[in-house]
């Protein structure tokens, strides 16, 4: 009949219907109290394209100009105010089978002036609203003017589509600040889960990088233990709590989320639309950032949880769909296919002797498997550095011991978990004074530039602070810089690289590093991997 009725539409189902004249007439039951509806249109077939948009939508049909072969989704939310959001709301999603010829049906009588309307109306760079209100049954003059969408390459500000702000491309040379953002799969069965071997391979290709996060919690050893990945959460929890996130400001964030949605019966666009609102706040005001966004690896088996066969099937579909139409617009954001890419050393995808098989979470191959598969796409983006070799400095991993290097106060040679070789520097060990230097004289040109890069660290089983003062001297100071530290209860050591240059100014410059910590109660200082090149 080309009608679908009544409005109690069960996301995902997907009807099949003709069109009738090559229109597909959508119907929905009044609301008593509602104030207008708000409806929205995309066509859905290959990639997301939005078809119709309304604020406030005043009769209880929608009349669309459907394709043959064409999906179609389609949302309708009854408002009680004006400040409604699609929060709460039917969604049905149809295929255009055919169409038919039959009589025109007659029209919907026209429904008395109630609540507000809305317009769109052009803007420069973008598509703009505007309102007017319904006053003892007549319209009033349009009273209000708001941005409703922009065109690529612009935001909007409240009032207008400006254009969204460039800077310089992220470098590899510097410090990338690196968001995981996800659920528990994030966080990692095995202590660091993916994030251990994507470390690895960042610092295998001469990447320096900081993990970020507002949490530290399952450390690996030697591994930043910085992250945002969340126990249970889903996409929508996710959204709500974000906000703070975002002044970590990172340069890139690996995105996986929507397992504990599927898990726990969310419905696939509810899903969909809490993933994209993420993206948007990931988005907005950051123009170098890239998002990668990975499909959900297999749900096995989750006990009652378990999703309904094809579901997670659908939802990735939906996933590549939303980021397709975010790379149409040109922002940084790529997709990165876990789901199909990911390939296990063992026999079941997820259960294996190696961990306690739950069904949900990778063993640990799998875990290592996926810091590869978030490295090769984050690599397409930022090709492998030349690792940096010394070419002036002398045992700047300490290989030797304290050979080329004059110390003094306490400072001892270490074994644990090094970043370059065997060995490391650790300072005010065994709770002694925090009074450690280390200085090492170079030959250098006067007026040429040199780089310059350490990994310093700490261990602790306290909060106490650790600070190390770096300084580089030649006729004059060069460089004196302080990386400090706030320690984990957890006996969990952590790195950060750190990266300089300078320009010489006369044929000798010393190099020193001064253990400055306020205290060494249950906390060490670490010092490895220092290069001038």
């Amino acid at each position: 009949t080309g009608k679908i009725s009544p409005p109690n539409f069960d996301y995902p189902t997907t009807s099949t219907v003709n069109a009738v004249n090559g229109k597909v007439l959508i119907r929905w039951s009044t609301v008593t109290g509602a104030i207008g509806y708000l409806v929205r249109v995309d066509d859905v077939t290959t990639t997301r394209t939005r078809i119709y948009d309304s604020n406030t939508y005043l009769q209880n049909s929608y009349e669309l100009t459907a394709g043959s072969g064409r999906t179609y989704e389609f949302w309708v939310h009854a408002k009680a105010s004006n400040s409604d959001t699609y929060s709460v709301k039917q969604v049905v999603v149809f295929t255009v089978s055919g169409t038919v010829a039959t009589p025109t049906p007659t029209a919907t009588p026209p429904i008395t002036c109630v609540g507000d309307s809305t317009q769109t109306y052009p803007i420069t760079n973008g598509t703009g609203i505007k309102t007017r209100n319904c006053v003892n049954g007549a319209w009033t003059d349009w009273l209000t003017f708001a941005v409703l969408s922009c065109n690529a390459g612009y935001q909007s500000n409240g009032t207008a589509c400006v254009a969204i702000p460039t800077s310089p491309p992220i470098s590899n040379k510097q410090l990338l600040k690196i968001m995981p953002l996800g659920d528990s799969i994030t966080y990692g069965t095995f202590p660091g889960g993916y994030r251990k071997e994507l470390a690895r391979l960042l610092t295998s290709a001469g990447i320096g990088f900081d993990f970020v996060g507002s949490s530290a919690l399952n450390p690996a050893p030697g591994v930043d233990p910085d992250h945002n990945g969340y126990v249970g959460n889903r996409t929508d929890e996710i959204l709500n709590r974000m906000d703070p996130w975002l002044a970590i400001n990172p340069d890139v964030v690996f995105l996986h989320l929507g397992t504990n949605d599927l898990m726990q019966k969310r419905s696939i666009g509810e899903a969909i639309y809490s993933l994209g609102g993420i993206i948007d706040k990931l988005l907005f005001n950051a123009p170098t950032r890239i998002i990668y966004v990975a499909t959900i690896i297999p749900i096995i088996n989750a006990g009652d949880r378990t999703p309904a066969p094809g579901v997670v099937d659908e939802y990735n579909v939906r996933v590549r769909n939303l980021v397709q139409g975010y790379v149409n617009l040109g922002r940084k954001i790529r997709l990165v296919d876990l789901n199909n890419k990911l390939i296990y050393p063992v026999r079941n995808p997820i259960i294996s002797v190696e961990d306690p098989g739950d069904g949900i979470h990778p063993s640990f191959a799998g875990h290592t498997e996926l810091g590869r598969l978030w490295y090769n796409a984050f690599r397409l983006d930022f090709p492998a550095e030349t690792p940096a070799t010394n070419q002036y400095l002398l045992n700047g991993s300490f290989e030797s011991d304290f050979s080329g290097w004059i110390k003094s106060g306490n400072a001892v040679i270490q074994t644990y978990a090094p970043t370059e070789g065997q060995k490391l520097i650790a300072f005010n060990t065994g709770n002694s004074t925090p009074n450690g230097q280390l200085v090492q004289t170079f030959p250098t040109i006067p007026g040429k530039t040199y780089n310059f890069s350490f990994d310093a660290g700490m261990l602790g089983v306290t909060g106490n602070q650790q600070s190390l003062l770096v300084t580089i001297q030649g006729t004059s100071s060069l460089l004196s810089q302080t990386i400090s530290f706030t320690g984990s209860t957890n006996n969990s050591i952590q790195w950060k690289c750190n990266q300089f240059s300078f320009v010489a100014n006369s044929s000798s410059t010393e190099l020193t590093f001064r253990d400055q910590s306020p205290t060494s109660i249950s906390t060490d200082l670490l010092l490895d991997n220092i290069k001038v090149y």
